[in-house]
């Protein structure tokens, strides 16, 4: 009876995680959650190389999000470790540049302009 209801209740627990993994929570509701379109293998493996270079991290840390076609380029969205960053790619699959899109945190604002103010001489005679 109660290997029964273990494997009742296990089989619930991972039904359950399969179900909220396609929903987030808002205030209480559960709203689903919009997935995104698949990227192209070539776009995403040209960025995760590319972006891996520049952040100094293995290409499996990089993961294509979306992408989004421009004036004959592509725009790939991406997620590498922790940042946000956006990849141009040529129509023939040159990766053309990779940009950090990171929002700043509010130290890194208040450092930025601490660092641009004028240093003040000291008076310690």
């Amino acid at each position: 009876m109660h290997v029964a209801i273990r494997t009742a209740l296990a089989g619930l627990a991972i039904i359950g995680a399969a179900g909220l993994a396609a929903c987030t929570t808002d205030g209480g509701g559960m709203a689903p959650q919009a997935s995104a379109p698949a990227v192209e293998p070539t776009l995403a493996a040209a960025c995760a190389n590319a972006a891996s270079q520049k952040y100094f991290v293995a290409p499996e840390r990089a993961r294509a999000v979306s992408a989004e076609k421009k004036n004959g380029a592509y725009e790939v969205t991406m997620k590498v470790d922790t940042r946000d960053a956006l990849c141009s790619v040529t129509s023939k699959g040159s990766v053309t540049s990779v940009v950090d899109v990171t929002p700043k945190s509010a130290d890194q604002i208040a450092a930025e302009k601490k660092a641009q103010e004028p240093k003040k001489k000291s008076t310690s005679d």
